[in-house]
């Protein structure tokens, strides 16, 4: 006997198992599914539903269990999946409470088509959300139905909505997605009686360079001089004891520079005894270290971004003509 299925005409569990079970692409909507602040409940619940496998009267007569089948919910109708999560009345009015939050029609034919005409776009929480409101409300159908057949308890439309909104509440307090600047945004989560998360506020903080004092010497210099900022800070004092330049401030865009005063144990090796001579030379000046902002140091960076290009050490008794705009606006205050 040849199987024509086999690749090699043999019976063997891999092309068995090829043969019977036919592998499904996975859909991106599952991923939804097993949202991290929803309970594993309510997420196997979906995942039961979408694979056929919820526990209803109707699958257990298709599994050969001689039973009367009547949906516990209308009384009227046989009791299977879909007739539970689309059909009747109750489930219709949660279905249309849900679509007045989200202004939009909650498409009903199957599990997949509620995730996707839901808020699929948006801000992260108003999504996140909504994600968690599709699920509760299925999970909340089944939960009603459980409540008539086991406890004889009949739940309400408004019961039911309610307990969705506790149970979306609760979710809601353990994300951290924030919302978006949208009017409608707020009024969905205000139905929901859910405090928004707003994106946390940009501080502005205005940088401005300004001049030295009467007598002073003013070293600006930029984070990436020569590779490695603490060599301009280097090279600034080694010109000041050159030029007898006994009142320096030294201003730089680095942390790192301004840390390096504070201990020489940041100092790199190769340039320690150069810091070391350095650090001897400034006791004999009034000092001054301080950093400032790369928005207020333009000027040393549009020198720093010159110097790229250049070989060697450069003097300018003048202003260089590509310097002029912006030390200018430094003068009037502008930057």
């Amino acid at each position: 006997m040849i199987l024509d299925h086999s690749t090699n005409g043999r019976l063997n569990l891999k092309e068995t198992y090829k043969h019977v079970c036919h592998s499904n692409q996975p859909l991106p909507l599952f991923k939804r599914i097993w949202y991290p602040q929803i309970p594993p409940s309510a997420s196997s619940l979906i995942w039961r539903i979408i694979h056929n496998k919820l526990p209803s009267q109707g699958a257990l007569r298709n599994k050969g269990f001689f039973i009367v089948s009547m949906c516990s919910l209308c009384g009227s109708s046989y009791e299977t999946s879909d007739h539970l999560i689309y059909q009747f009345p109750f489930v219709v009015g949660l279905w249309n409470w849900l679509g007045g939050i989200s202004y939009c029609h909650i498409y009903t034919s199957s599990i997949l088509s509620i995730l996707s005409s839901g808020k699929t776009s948006g801000s992260a929480q108003v999504v996140d959300i909504f994600l968690a409101v599709e699920i509760f409300t299925i999970w909340v159908i089944w939960y009603s139905r459980n409540q008539i057949c086991f406890c004889n308890q009949i739940i309400t439309v408004q019961q039911a909505t309610s307990i969705v909104s506790s149970k979306v509440n609760i979710t809601s307090n353990s994300t951290k997605a924030v919302m978006g600047p949208s009017v409608s945004e707020l009024l969905i989560l205000k139905h929901l009686g859910i405090n928004g998360h707003p994106r946390k506020f940009i501080r502005i903080k205005e940088v401005i360079w300004r001049p030295p004092k009467s007598g002073w010497i003013i070293y600006n210099s930029d984070g990436s001089a020569h590779g490695y900022p603490v060599m301009g800070a280097i090279r600034a004092i080694e010109l000041a004891d050159r030029f007898g330049w006994s009142n320096l401030w030294l201003e730089s865009d680095s942390a790192l520079v301004v840390q390096s005063f504070a201990g020489v144990s940041l100092m790199h090796c190769s340039l320690r005894n150069r810091w070391l001579n350095c650090t001897a030379v400034t006791k004999s000046f009034c000092f001054v270290v301080g950093h400032i902002y790369r928005e207020g140091n333009v000027c040393a960076d549009t020198l720093a971004s010159k110097a790229t290009s250049m070989a060697g050490f450069c003097w300018w008794k003048s202003t260089p003509s590509f310097l002029v705009a912006e030390l200018n606006r430094n003068r009037i205050g502008l930057t």
